[in-house]
């Protein structure tokens, strides 16, 4: 863990803004391990009419899935 940012759990997805601090963070999936090292595909989708956003991510090599 580094003690400097404060982070509460490695593994986790977080919404820093004009930060290293996460204001929002939630743990990754159980089976992406975002410490591994290995390559990973991620994006972020906005929906405004929803006022939602949502942070995904998939091992490499990979292909977004179309809802």
């Amino acid at each position: 863990m580094h003690l400097k940012l404060a982070r509460r759990k490695i593994n986790h997805v977080g919404d820093d803004i004009n930060s290293m601090r996460s204001n929002l963070s939630v743990p990754a999936a159980y089976f992406l391990d975002l410490i591994s090292r290995n390559l990973i595909q991620a994006w972020v989708d906005y929906d405004s009419v929803k006022d939602l956003l949502e942070a995904h991510g998939l091992h490499f090599p990979c292909h977004k899935f179309e809802a």
